[in-house]
């Protein structure tokens, strides 16, 4: 009777200090994911799949950028570069101009650090805007002038 007793006061304190370990383990793991979310900032993955606003666009630091996503594969992707590297040198916005293909090891490194989705291609990104697809070229022209407008006015507010 006292050894049942013993035993079962033994079982019981066993069993307090697995759950009390378990806790503490489960505690530890969402301490440690929470502190590792802080430190990278992961965002939300942004899918383009159609012409959009990116959200999170400060925190991917978009502002007064234009980014075209393409693929070395793709004869859109080529016209897209036709058409508007004339444009960017027209409106002197090279420093603001970056190509990312996807096919490419440092531009998928880019698009994974922006947390950027491109399943098709080409994309124009624009400070927030994303344009999905080839355009034309007026199109592009009001693109960039938008932006080159809204770079203007920004410079006159400092």
């Amino acid at each position: 009777m006292k050894n049942e007793r013993l035993i079962k006061i033994i079982l019981f304190i066993f069993m307090v200090i697995l759950v009390v370990t378990g806790l503490i383990t489960v505690y530890l793991e969402l301490i440690t994911k929470a502190i590792t979310n802080k430190i990278s900032h992961r965002l939300p993955a942004e899918f383009i799949k159609f012409d959009k606003k990116i959200e999170y666009c400060e925190e991917r630091k978009l502002n007064n950028k234009i980014i075209l996503i393409t693929s070395r594969y793709c004869k859109h992707c080529e016209e897209a570069i036709t058409i508007l590297f004339p444009l960017i040198k027209r409106y002197k916005l090279e420093t603001y101009f970056r190509i990312y293909d996807v096919i490419d090891s440092n531009g998928l490194r880019v698009l994974n650090d922006l947390q950027i989705s491109a399943p098709y291609v080409p994309i124009l990104i624009i400070d927030c805007d994303a344009y999905l697809g080839l355009k034309d070229q007026k199109q592009y022209i009001k693109y960039l002038q938008n932006f080159k407008l809204k770079l203007e006015i920004n410079s006159q507010k400092r």
